[in-house]
């Protein structure tokens, strides 16, 4: 089902780039192949700190070296709120509300994996752990736990009446189907007047490598499928009904 009006807040599409340490050669091609779309170009860089510790006699005494590691670029549009991470192992597109549709942002992925791919012919390509992660937020007016049930399907036994100091109620939930799994997180947060409904729902495939960008984008359309099977059966029809 599609919403007029999704509650999604941040959705996020990934997969890491294995067996090609140098594919980072062709960073700035990559860069410049999208920068029209992404004016804001940050590099990003790794501090890491190597020390020992000596002790003679009483005395201890430390020595330490910090080095600094390139680790790939962030890019921005904060105009359209699209951000993409190109680091040695990963690339990452997200999309911050307002969220059109899923097509709009899967192209745009699929098409850097495949500059990605025709930069590095002469490399040994392979793609692991296609992962997708949305955040979704609403509102509601809560203050007895059968409103609660009115617009979640949790199957979790609650409290008539929620305390009048409850803050934060999270839970989490991990699942696997065949070779996907399934992580959800809900989270209810109370606020002056209603109370904010999390639901974060991330589904990923850690067990198989793909060399073909036509069976991760089966793959990817397989796990956005289960993200969307999976929010439907957390919320009720009513709640949906604020969506449209």
């Amino acid at each position: 089902m599609k919403f007029e009006a999704p509650p999604i807040v941040e959705a996020s599409i990934s997969i890491d780039i294995k067996n090609n340490e140098s594919w980072h050669e062709y960073y700035m091609q990559v860069v410049d192949s999208i920068r029209q779309n992404y004016p804001i170009v940050n590099e990003r860089i790794l501090f890491e700190v190597e020390g020992t510790i000596k002790k003679e006699g009483e005395n201890t005494g430390h020595e330490s070296e910090a080095k600094t590691i390139k680790d790939g670029f962030m890019l921005s549009n904060k105009e359209d709120k699209r951000y993409i991470l190109l680091s040695p192992n990963t690339v990452k597109i997200t999309k911050r509300k307002p969220y059109k549709d899923w097509n709009n942002i899967y192209d745009e992925f699929e098409n850097i994996l495949k500059t990605i791919k025709d930069l590095c012919s002469n490399k040994n390509m392979s793609y692991t752990n296609p992962s997708v992660i949305y955040h979704n937020e609403f509102f509601a007016t809560i203050k007895h736990t059968d409103n609660l049930n009115e617009l979640l399907n949790m199957n979790i036994s609650f409290p008539d009446k929620l305390p009048d100091n409850l803050s934060k109620a999270t839970i989490q939930l991990e699942m696997f189907e065949n070779d996907e799994t399934i992580g959800v997180e809900q989270i209810l947060e109370s606020r002056d007047d209603d109370v904010s409904i999390k639901i974060n729902i991330s589904v990923s495939d850690s067990y198989n490598e793909y060399t073909d960008i036509n069976d991760i984008s089966d793959k990817f359309k397989s796990l956005r499928k289960n993200k969307n099977n999976i929010f439907d059966v957390l919320t009720t029809h009513k709640a949906k009904e604020t969506f449209v």
